[in-house]
C-alpha cells in the first residue's frame, strides 16, 4: 500500500497526463476523440479510474491506514472527491461505452480544482 504522499504524486502525473492528452480540445473534439479512437479513451480511462481509487482510499482515512498520515480531503470541500470515486466506479463498470459529455466536464470543470487542492498537499 502506499502512502496518501505518495498517491498525491500518482494523481499529480495522472492530471498531467489527461492534460497532454487533452491538449488544444475543446468538448466536441474530445467526444469525437473518445468516441472513435479507443486508445485514446482507454488511455483517459486509466487515469481516471487511477484519481478515483486513489481519492477513495485517501477518504477511508488514509491509505497507510494511520490516523497522522491521512490528508484533510475535508479541508478542501471545493473538490468533488465523491465524484472522482464515482467516475471511477462508472469506468470501470461501463467502459469503453461511458458517455464522454460527463468525463469532459469531469476534466474540465473538476479536475483543475482537484489539482490546485493537490499541490498544496503534496510535500
Amino acid at each position: 500500500m502506499i502512502s496518501d504522499q505518495d498517491a498525491l504524486r500518482v494523481i499529480s502525473t495522472a492530471i498531467d497526463r489527461i492534460g497532454i492528452l487533452c491538449r488544444g480540445m475543446d468538448r466536441t473534439r474530445f467526444i469525437e476523440t473518445y468516441d472513435k479512437d479507443w486508445t485514446f479513451a482507454a488511455a483517459i480511462a486509466f487515469q481516471l479510474v487511477q484519481i478515483g481509487q486513489l481519492v477513495g482510499g485517501m477518504m477511508a482515512g488514509g491509505r497507510s491506514g494511520r490516523e497522522r498520515d491521512a490528508v484533510p480531503v475535508a479541508g478542501h470541500p471545493e473538490v468533488d472527491w465523491q465524484g472522482f470515486v464515482d467516475l471511477a466506479e462508472i469506468l470501470v463498470e461501463t467502459h469503453p461505452r461511458a458517455t464522454a459529455g460527463p468525463l469532459w466536464q469531469q476534466i474540465e470543470v473538476e479536475l483543475p480544482t482537484l489539482s490546485q487542492a493537490i499541490r498544496g498537499l503534496v510535500r
